[in-house]
């Protein structure tokens, strides 16, 4: 090998580097995680669109929007709260692995791969909640609260029309139930 050849090779290798491997999406969509560091409040938006689903569910997706200047890393659950004029509702939450959304299923791993979020991208990251047996007073507006793991506290309005859980056992909570952070499906 000529010096000429092993320095294009390092070149080449630096520039690899430089570029994270080739890895990073140039369309600037969500992908699997890089180096990013972990997404704070300041940097993102969240909405939520309610879906009517079979037997009185309602279900949808907390989107993610990085509004910020650098690419950011969600990863795993998060700690989320449903409220009505400001108070917690009682629902019971719990943690899924996988929320069927129409025809798609969205699986997870017990450890779910972080996702990095370009800057100022249109695209998003997503966790997908679904909401069962609610058989309190119908609220006038819902909120999702969403603690971010590092870096404050997220609000998301509901959009639209209103959807209510169904009320099919009185007697039994209602439930949340969350899954991890994802790429949504196409």
């Amino acid at each position: 090998m000529t010096v000429r050849s092993a320095l294009g090779l390092v070149l080449v290798v630096v520039f690899l580097g430089a570029c994270g491997g080739g890895r990073q999406s140039l369309k600037g969509e969500a992908t699997p995680a890089t180096r990013a560091q972990t997404c704070t409040a300041s940097q993102l938006i969240a909405s939520v669109g309610w879906q009517g689903a079979t037997g009185g569910t309602v279900l949808g997706p907390v989107d993610f929007t990085n509004t910020g200047k650098s690419p950011c890393r969600l990863q795993g659950y998060l700690s989320i709260s449903l409220e009505a004029h400001g108070a917690a509702l009682p629902v019971t939450v719990s943690r899924i692995g996988a929320v069927q959304v129409g025809r798609e299923s969205t699986a997870a791993s017990a450890n779910p791969a972080a996702v990095t979020l370009p800057a100022a991208a249109r695209n998003r990251a997503a966790i997908f909640v679904r909401w069962s047996n609610w058989c309190g007073a119908p609220p006038e507006s819902l909120t999702l609260e969403v603690v971010l793991t590092h870096g404050g506290t997220l609000r998301a309005e509901s959009q639209g029309s209103l959807q209510l859980a169904s009320c099919e056992a009185s007697t039994a909570p209602s439930t949340f139930e969350e899954g991890p952070v994802q790429i949504p499906p196409s």
